[in-house]
């Protein structure tokens, strides 16, 4: 999603700290989403807009993740960026090594 919905100027960085409990953090430049869907995006067929992407998404691919980073004991998250863009962040739940 990150190289999908990002300019071909734009950027796409993934990094990860292991040494704390960040397992990965994904980020790009691409356009923010709208405030009032940040709790949905990880919701089995959501889509933000149906004509993005025509025949080319289905809404699940975040759903994916969030369900494989449950069952192998990670959270995962989504912010705005203040300085534009979207990030995700697949962190250690609590009490996992």
């Amino acid at each position: 999603n990150a190289v999908e919905y990002t300019s071909a100027n734009g950027v796409v960085s993934v990094e990860s700290d292991l040494s704390s409990d960040i397992v990965l953090d994904v980020r790009d430049s691409g356009p923010r989403l709208p405030d009032e869907v940040l709790d949905r995006v990880f919701d089995r067929f959501f889509r933000l807009a149906p004509s993005r992407g025509v025949g080319r998404h289905s809404g699940i691919g975040l759903s994916l993740v969030k369900s494989t980073c449950l069952s192998l004991g990670f959270a995962v998250s989504v912010r705005n960026d203040p300085e534009g863009g979207v990030g995700f962040q697949v962190r250690r739940a609590s009490g996992t090594g």
